[in-house]
């Protein structure tokens, strides 16, 4: 098995995505309604 990134359910992408922005510095690759592709492999999935 290869490591492909890691997914993190969420309640809300915009608020993660804040965070995830502010603290780390990550960015945003690819929004998919609900589903979001950062920099650094992480996605993040609203529940």
């Amino acid at each position: 098995m290869k490591y492909k990134g890691t997914l993190i359910v969420v309640k809300d992408c915009n608020r993660a995505l804040k965070f995830y922005r502010d603290m780390f510095g990550l960015q945003l690759l690819q929004d998919n309604d609900g589903n979001m592709e950062l920099t650094d492999h992480l996605y993040l999935q609203e529940q």
